[in-house]
């Protein structure tokens, strides 16, 4: 009876309240508990007080608690466990409330935050065994959670898993380092491969400033994982050192990822960082050397974040004659320097440089020193040119608002401003590279996706190799695809294939059959090139590029000699290819040769055959066409199937066509059981789409 009076109490106290107690600020929440002293909302109150870190609220709340007989439920020993080892860092009370979780609610798996806090508390103490052992039971005992987690949730955990990547490697040796992060990655607790985590343990070791170290962790990123971070303090470690050994090993190892011209520029620029002015010009005389002006760009906007102006000045002087620079880009960002400083006459005077190099600042120059000067309370002596057009008026304030939209998490309104504006005529490269460091920032590498794929449809491959260069990518492949489609939408196949030339050892990250399609409906004579890449690539690498040049080639015309030519050389290709997306997309287009070949090409494969048959019916279905459904169904037959192959979707198809055309349904109703029904698109290859077929 006490029990149901303090629930009907608690709900009479909640219903005078506009919000559920679990969605109340800590300030509402302590009001409430003052003016009612509820328990349920104590319960909040202390959830809330160990979430940041309040010990001496939590404390006190709990010692209430505690005095009520207040029995805990999950939830609170879940955050009085986290509390304990990431606030308080008191190993003895989280394990404590980590075994009575453990013990009272088994079952009970959202905790995956408290025991990353755990593991990295325990690694604090020197007890990375017991660590592991932690990590390893809770992944044993709530897998599936983590696995959902992971995929439903992204990026959730990195905060949590970097606290325990960083005091590994504060603490421990590469070895170790690299067994907990891979165990972190293959537990599920991360997507593998998380880039921040990869830098953070390059940085890590950079910190504690072990030569030895930083090259063994390098090597194994590289091999590992095809990522090289923090170049340019490896860099300016080894220059620093003076050690032109380690220098050049550093160079050999990295040139494969990022390309030679972007590394010999990271080089030139850490050496002016570095007082080496005489050897940064030597690099500027290498052979072929051209302005990468989004290396130069970065290291002029490293420069400005640390203050370092005279260094910027000597960039900026001695990058004035090369090949293909954008010399406004480099004196706009020299203004830059002198205005962060605070130096408005110098900022001023490069207005006389321009002058004296024989031509004019552009209006961006020229509208930004007004407005630094102006906002300084300082007189302008030169002509701002203004901005005649009403609409580009209207633009820039409509762009000054989707920022504002997004910095204040209005995502979808901003969005549907940006593709207004894009519909409109007008892209601004500037405003979504500002709008992806945003989104990157704040961890929503789902929205950088977004702006990657606006980039791409605009053919801005320089702004996608900058959000490539600053490391922000929702996803390494999903950004190369991206880099891949732009250049084809800007009609640079020749650069394009320059630049998988070199990145030989990531060449399979760029390349898809949307891309290649695409080049195949411009230039199909550019094809070729990709055959010759392939030759040029590991073995695992070439097979994939010919299998999607391959697909691209065959989809566009089935008979084509070339991609038979392929196909007669690489013969294997047939075992290791999925034919969903031909399939999918054969339906959606209505290419029934394409099936119809394939059929031919795949007949040795039973389960294929009868994957490529439930869509040539679906095809028929879809047109309407009742005679060739039945027909397409009696080859299923004669070639060892029945109706218990087809999928959900494709029975329903032609089951609903025979009723309007008031023709007879060839099997009898209700035979497709859920097991066999699930729409194509639920898996990744038809060798994984279970389809049940009887022999006859």
């Amino acid at each position: 009876m006490q029990k149901i009076n303090v629930l009907l109490e608690d709900s009479k106290e909640m219903s005078l309240n506009k919000l559920p107690l679990s969605e109340m600020s800590t300030a509402e929440l302590t009001d409430f508990v003052r003016t009612t002293d509820n328990k349920t909302a104590k319960k909040w109150l202390l959830v809330r007080h160990c979430a940041t870190g309040n010990i001496t609220e939590a404390e006190k709340l709990k010692d209430r608690l505690d005095a009520e007989g207040f029995l805990y439920p999950p939830i609170v020993l879940r955050q009085l466990l986290f509390l304990n080892a990431a606030h308080k860092k008191d190993e003895e009370e989280a394990m404590k409330y980590l075994n009575l979780l453990q013990s009272q609610y088994p079952e009970y798996s959202d905790c995956s935050r408290a025991i990353l806090n755990m593991a990295a508390l325990l690694t604090e103490n020197g007890k990375v065994t017991d660590a592991v052992k932690i990590l390893e039971n809770y992944a044993e005992t709530h897998g599936d959670y983590i696995e959902k987690q992971k995929y439903n949730t992204t990026y959730i955990l990195e905060n949590d898993c970097l606290t325990l990547i960083k005091t590994v490697v504060k603490k421990e040796e590469p070895t170790i380092t690299k067994q907990v992060l891979q165990l972190i990655f293959n537990l599920g607790y991360i997507k593998p491969a998380t880039f921040e985590l990869i830098e953070a343990v390059m940085e890590g070791y950079l910190d504690r400033n072990e030569q030895e170290y930083c090259m063994d962790i390098l090597e194994w990123i590289i091999t590992e994982y095809k990522r090289a971070p923090c170049i340019d303090r490896l860099l300016q470690m080894f220059i620093k050192a003076e050690d032109p050994e380690k220098l050049q090993k550093l160079m050999d190892l990295v040139i494969p990822i990022h390309g030679e011209m972007n590394l010999l520029h990271q080089l030139m620029v850490n050496l002016v960082d570095c007082g080496h002015l005489k050897k940064a010009r030597k690099v500027l005389e290498t052979p072929g050397m051209r302005a990468a002006m989004i290396r130069l760009k970065i290291g002029c906007e490293n420069m400005i974040s640390q203050n370092k102006i005279t260094e910027l000045e000597q960039l900026v002087e001695i990058t004035k004659d090369m090949f293909a620079l954008d010399r406004d880009e480099m004196l706009f960002q020299l203004i830059r320097g002198y205005v962060k400083v605070g130096d408005f006459k110098k900022a001023e005077d490069v207005l006389n440089q321009y002058e004296e190099e024989g031509f004019s600042p552009s209006g961006r120059t020229l509208r930004y020193l007004a407005k630094a000067m102006k906002g300084a309370g300082l007189e302008i002596s030169f002509d701002v040119p203004t901005i005649h057009n009403e609409k580009l008026n209207d633009i820039m304030n409509t762009e000054d608002e989707i920022l504002r939209h997004v910095q204040e998490n209005r995502i979808q309104t901003a969005k549907d401003m940006i593709r207004k504006l894009e519909a409109s005529g007008h892209h601004n490269s500037d405003l979504l590279v500002k709008i992806a460091e945003f989104f990157s920032k704040v961890n929503k590498h789902k929205e950088v996706g977004w702006v990657m794929q606006m980039l791409a449809d605009h053919g801005d491959v320089e702004s996608l190799l900058l959000l490539k260069a600053k490391h922000i990518a929702a996803n390494i492949d999903v950004l190369n695809k991206c880099v891949f489609t732009a250049y084809v939408n800007s009609n640079r196949i020749q650069e394009l294939i320059d630049h998988l030339n070199e990145n030989l050892n990531s060449v399979v990250s760029y390349i898809s059959v949307r891309g290649m399609t695409a080049i195949a409906d411009q230039h199909q004579d550019h094809l070729v090139y990709f055959e010759e890449l392939a030759e040029k690539c590991s073995l695992p690498n070439q097979k994939a590029i010919l299998r999607t040049l391959w697909q691209t080639l065959f989809y566009k015309n089935p008979q084509c000699p070339r991609a038979s030519a392929i196909l007669q050389k690489h013969s294997e290709m047939l075992n290791q290819m999925s034919v969903l997306g031909l399939c999918q997309k054969s339906v959606h287009e209505n290419k029934l040769d394409v099936l119809t070949e394939m059929e031919k090409l795949f007949y040795q494969k039973k389960q294929t055959i009868a994957f490529i048959k439930n869509h040539i019916i679906q095809l028929h279905a879809k047109n309407g066409n009742v005679e060739g459904c039945l027909s397409a169904f009696e080859n299923l037959k004669n070639d060892g199937f029945d109706e218990s192959c087809l999928k959900k979707a494709v029975v329903m198809q032609v089951e609903k066509l025979m009723t309007l055309n008031q023709r007879p349904i060839p099997w009898k109703t209700q035979t497709v059981t859920d097991s066999s029904s699930s729409s194509s698109s639920d898996s990744s290859s038809d060798e994984e789409t279970e389809i049940k077929g009887k022999s006859q």
